[in-house]
């Protein structure tokens, strides 16, 4: 994992150089994740990856994209808007 958080905090790092702070703040919860799929994909130090590490990606990964696309998502719902 080391490789894939250094790869992850070199490009976070690049980022906040370039673009707003605001909107690249969810990237720190996205770079532990990129340095376990790094690590895995690379077969670095014969990682064991326990289900709760599974379980808590995915639950990182589901908060992101709730967070990221939820407006969206309730933009297409049929709500009963009062004076709509």
């Amino acid at each position: 994992m080391m490789i894939g958080s250094v790869l992850g905090f070199a490009l976070y790092y690049y980022m906040i150089k370039h673009m707003e702070a605001g909107h690249i703040a969810s990237i720190t919860l996205v770079t532990p994740v990129l340095a376990l799929l790094l690590g895995l994909g690379y077969g670095l130090n014969d990682e064991v990856v326990l289900p709760q590490v599974w379980l808590g990606t995915a639950s990182i990964i589901s908060g992101l994209c709730q967070h990221r696309w939820s407006g969206h998502w309730l933009s297409y719902l049929p709500i009963n808007r009062k004076g709509k």
